[in-house]
């Protein structure tokens, strides 16, 4: 489901913690919502920056006057594997250390 909140506090979604809010934060879980959303009014009238966890994100002003479009996809499975390789496919929304762990 997209998830779209105005004035957005996102002190909490970027590892510098600053104390920072967007006009727009856009959340999708699926491919499918990506492509409705880059169809959308909302990312063709504003500028838009698409994060991850937030790691080594710096924001220097207090309202970041965009849309932050945020991957909620989730999903890790082994696509192909040989005796020396495998090849993965993982969600762009999957924490980075969960994926190693995996």
């Amino acid at each position: 489901m997209i998830k779209i909140e105005e004035n957005y506090f996102i002190k909490d979604r970027h590892t510098f913690h600053m104390p920072v809010y967007t006009k727009w934060f856009v959340e999708y879980e699926t491919v499918e919502e990506l492509v409705t959303l880059l169809q959308s009014d909302l990312l063709r009238e504003h500028t838009f920056f698409p994060i991850g966890g937030g790691s080594n994100l710096l924001f220097v002003k207090e309202m970041y006057n965009g849309v932050l479009l945020h991957s909620a996809i989730q999903g890790m499975a082994v696509s192909e594997e040989t005796d020396t390789e495998v090849l993965v496919e993982i969600g762009a929304g999957v924490v980075w250390d969960d994926f190693v762990a995996w």
